[in-house]
């Protein structure tokens, strides 16, 4: 069974279950193929936490009172009185009703489905249970006891719907709690949570605000780091729009991307002379040292002439090409439009917007401009350089210019940045104590530069 990327949707199906006379539920999970079990620290507080494993038909199995039986792929746990909170990320393809929780109690039972999650749209429902979702069920057992209480979570190694994550915490919930759990599924699966307000780091901070530009609330796909989860997504794609992929280098804990669309299509439209596309996103992040990549997919939109060039405007909560505008050129890559080396919130407010312009006036589209050492602009020398040696770059603008310095390895990695206001000409100089190819990456006055370096 391989493991489904992406998911788009949060159902919410909560059960109040009462009045039942018994302490202990059994939680007897039929597995699918490929679930592996990973804790740090939300294992202290996680009863169980299976997901999918790195290979075929493996898994590890982790839980306080777990135990494992490989011969039939079933988990058993015991779970205390008192509040359960399941969280299950799943996706069907299947034309009928499939289980996905059987709940036996001692007087009561019932079954969760593909087809009776509870949610006010029955047909987005219906739409979005075929490209995933994941439900959230909890109920509370203030009085339970004995052994003849169970859940059943199912899935048929040959049937279309498929399980991907269990999470099982035998404890009451705050709403921030469910908020940072299903923000971790979120950026993990490439989920859009229906409420855009619920985006939550482990300590507590909204880090999507869905009120900077409500009309950018769609879509909303994230990429980040949290230790507390181990969780480290540093490339996705939405399945909803699935025209955008993202990629970027690694993060520290607690810093995130997110990226959300307008919703618009992908036609362009006349400006001056320039097309602009009608889809902008807006950038949301608390980390402006990492380098991004991102790919368009255009389809039949796109043409093979002509130059591409990704728009960033950081001081705009809704895209308009302006003044502010940074420029970043891309190459074609069959429907696809490529952006390199893209550095987001230059000017550590925050946010960015972005779309993408066209012009046939320009040489065809090849990669982000590389600002070679013959450049009247923008000077690095020497290049190639040896271990140690000072390299300097020198800008000579003519008119007062805010300059923006950042320096990575070729993998991504920030070394340094430097912020250098009002100045119509400087140098910076560095050095490089390993071999290697290392990226300095300047903004100013709405352009983009890229000087590689060589050390060898």
């Amino acid at each position: 069974m391989s493991f489904f990327y992406v998911f788009c949707f949060l159902f919410v199906y909560s059960v109040k279950i009462q009045n039942i006379m018994k302490r202990k539920i059994l939680l007897a999970t039929v597995l699918f193929a490929s679930l592996s079990v990973f804790a740090q620290k939300f294992e202290n507080r996680a009863s169980f936490w299976a997901k999918p494993g790195n290979t075929e038909n493996t898994k590890q199995i982790f839980g306080k009172a777990t135990t494992d039986n490989q011969s039939n792929q079933s988990l058993t746990t015991s779970i205390g009185a008192g509040s359960s909170n399941f969280y299950v990320v799943f996706k069907s393809e299947d034309q009928v009703e499939k289980d996905l929780m059987d709940f036996t109690f001692t007087c009561y039972q019932h079954t969760l489905t593909t087809h009776n999650i509870n949610y006010t749209d029955v047909q987005k429902v219906e739409e979005k249970r075929r490209t995933g979702a994941i439900v959230k069920y909890g109920f509370d057992f203030p009085n339970a006891n004995g052994d003849k209480n169970y859940v059943t979570i199912v899935d048929q190694p040959n049937d279309l719907t498929n399980v991907y994550e269990v999470i099982y915490v035998n404890d009451a919930f705050t709403e921030l709690d469910h908020q940072q759990i299903q923000t971790y599924l979120s950026v993990n699966y490439g989920i859009s949570l229906i409420n855009s307000g619920n985006y939550f780091d482990v300590n507590g901070k909204q880090i999507w605000n869905n009120n900077l530009n409500p009309q950018y609330n769609n879509a909303i796909t994230g990429l980040g780091r949290s230790d507390y989860f181990k969780l480290n997504k540093t490339e996705t794609v939405n399945s909803v729009d699935k025209r955008l992929e993202i990629r970027t280098t690694d993060f520290n804990d607690n810093e995130y991307l997110f990226i959300g669309s307008n919703n618009e299509n992908n036609a362009f439209e006349q400006s001056n002379g320039y097309e602009i596309l009608q889809s902008s996103w807006l950038v949301q992040t608390n980390t402006k040292s990492n380098l991004t990549t991102i790919k368009v997919n255009l389809g039949n939109a796109l043409k093979s002439t002509g130059t591409y060039e990704l728009l960033i405007n950081p001081q705009a909560t809704e895209f308009v090409n302006n003044e502010h505008v940074l420029k970043v050129q891309g190459k074609v890559d069959g429907t696809y439009l490529v952006f390199e080396n893209v550095l987001f919130d230059a000017d550590g407010n925050g946010f960015d917007t972005f779309s993408i312009g066209y012009t046939t006036t320009a040489k065809e589209s090849i990669k982000p401009e590389v600002v070679s050492a013959n450049t009247s602009r923008v000077n690095a020398y020497p290049n190639p350089a040896n271990i140690n040696e000072t390299v300097s770059v020198s800008y000579n603008f003519g008119k007062a210019t805010n300059l923006n310095i950042h320096v990575f390895t070729v993998d991504g990695k920030l070394i340094s940045k430097k912020e250098i206001n009002n100045i119509d000409h400087y140098v910076f100089d560095t050095k490089f104590n390993a071999t290697g190819v290392y990226l300095i990456v300047s903004t100013y006055n709405g352009e983009v530069s890229t000087n590689k370096i060589v050390v060898k």
